[in-house]
């Protein structure tokens, strides 16, 4: 019989004899699932922050940005340090490559941006989130932003319509409701769904809130060109005018720019302690479970043995059974955190996005515990190998 039948033939007469070790396969399929629950649930918190920056921009639409004042922050251009003159804007939506409207206007928006600090339902502490002023073509270079509760705001008018995840995660924010900006309260009217990172922030419109921040000058400009390909002359038609000063950036560079500069090296040291800790705990548990496996089975390896059946066959059943029990355990795990976190509003400095637990990180937790039962069933799979026919026999 050859190796292959062999390690089949093993394997399927452990797996059949499992119930005789339910404890030792409780230990691995317990311990992995809260391993993995809990690593799950860290990493959700990056791919939901990636996905939300990643989904933020669209591949027709620039963002205009000045180079004066407080718009340069550690190398990077940012939207709420950027300060652009009204003599500015016209110069910039009536650039080459911007794609007109159906009315004629270009496809061009002025935009504010900053952040207001609003209760939390959660704890009833504040958090930061993202307040947007936009103006008619704001709305219409953005066909994704779908009312979904209310109505939209009236330009002119202190009104706010707010995301959904905004909605989620803070009080006051149904419509009907008031929220307080420095020039008084103001009518939260709408709510709206867009699918990207503009659900965790408020938007109302951007000449009223100009007033109402007591603001003379834009954030940015966000233009919509006629195709990817007129990025370049829409580039140089502004960098090359003396009369500006500004950087000019498609929206999905400067969204992945943005998330690419965030500070996630404290994250992931926090992660990686936590995950070591764990991890350990997972293979030392996983050890000490296949030791008594191996030493539960010692009857059935003797049989085996004694019939012809080679060590590196036995060796090799206890290492898939580790592996079959901890993917097990991953799974477990995994819908465990996706039913506990995926979809939770958070809150950070940035302001809200989604956790997200995708299939991606569905298989780098098996990846993990696969490497965890590999590792941890190594040693008793080869105190299994060793085990000789006379010693097998004897035990028997």
């Amino acid at each position: 019989m050859n190796n292959l039948r062999q390690i089949i033939a093993v394997t399927a007469l452990g797996l059949r004899s499992i119930h005789t070790r339910f404890k030792s396969a409780l230990v691995i399929v317990a311990s992995l699932t809260c391993v993995l629950g809990v690593m799950i649930s860290l990493l959700a918190l990056v791919e939901g922050l990636a996905l939300a920056y990643a989904d933020a921009g669209d591949p027709n639409n620039v963002m205009v940005l000045s180079k004066k004042t407080g718009g340069l922050q550690e190398g990077l251009f940012i939207e709420r340090g950027s300060a652009l003159p009204r003599a500015w804007v016209n110069l910039i939506e009536n650039a080459p490559g911007v794609r007109k409207a159906s009315d004629g206007l270009p496809s061009a928006d002025a935009e504010i941006y900053t952040f207001i600090h609003l209760t939390k339902k959660s704890n009833h502490r504040t958090g930061p989130t993202g307040l947007r002023g936009v103006g008619p073509e704001g709305i219409a270079i953005r066909p994704e932003l779908k009312i979904i509760s209310g109505r939209m705001f009236h330009p002119g008018k202190r009104e706010i319509i707010v995301g959904a995840m905004a909605q989620q995660k803070f009080v006051g924010l149904d419509p009907g409701d008031q929220v307080a900006l420095p020039d008084g309260r103001w009518s939260v009217v709408g709510v709206f769904l867009t699918g990207n990172f503009l659900d965790g922030d408020l938007v109302a419109d951007s000449e009223t809130l100009m007033v109402g921040l007591k603001q003379t000058t834009y954030n940015s400009v966000i233009a919509r060109l006629v195709s990817p390909e007129s990025f370049e002359a829409f580039e140089r038609s502004l960098t090359g005018n003396p009369a500006l000063s500004v950087m000019v950036e498609r929206q999905t560079d400067y969204w992945k720019h943005l998330f690419d500069s965030l500070p996630k090296a404290g994250f992931y040291v926090i992660f990686w302690t936590v995950s070591f800790f764990v991890l350990m705990g997972a293979m030392i548990g996983t050890l000490h479970a296949m030791y008594a496996v191996v030493d539960s089975r010692t009857n059935e390896i003797a049989i085996l043995r004694a019939i012809g059946f080679g060590g590196f066959a036995v060796a090799v059943s206890v290492v898939l059974e580790a592996m079959l029990l901890a993917s097990s355990g991953a799974v477990i795990g995994t819908a465990i955190a996706w039913l506990l976190v995926d979809g939770y509003a958070y809150n950070g400095a940035d302001g809200v996005f989604r956790v997200t637990v995708d299939l991606h990180l569905l298989l780098v937790g098996i990846g993990s515990a696969l490497a965890i039962a590999f590792i941890g069933a190594l040693s008793p799979a080869i105190k299994a190998s060793r085990v000789t026919v006379v010693e097998a026999l004897r035990a028997y």
